[in-house]
């Protein structure tokens, strides 16, 4: 007699790449001769389990400031500029 075997039900996310980001993380699912979806959920999953990645609570549970301050005189536009494009 067989036994069933219960897998959890995953979600499905789409991911929006550019023609070359794709044709390369299927250029590397082909080599390793895997489904391009099993080698990007590998990927996902190292990714949040590297050091200095850290899933935390709500946007909610941030600290918030009830009289904002400006703690250093702002830079101009054309200053952000330059830096921006290293003029």
């Amino acid at each position: 007699m067989s036994r069933a075997v219960r897998i959890p039900a995953m979600k499905t996310i789409e991911i929006p790449v550019s023609d070359a980001e794709y044709e390369a993380i299927r250029a590397v699912a082909e080599r390793e001769e895997r489904p391009l979806s099993d080698w990007a959920h590998e990927a996902l999953i190292s990714l949040l389990e590297s050091p200095g990645i850290t899933v935390s609570g709500s946007a909610f549970d941030l600290p918030t400031f009830s009289e904002p301050r400006q703690v250093a005189p702002l830079p101009s536009r054309e200053e952000l500029y330059d830096e921006i494009f290293r003029r």
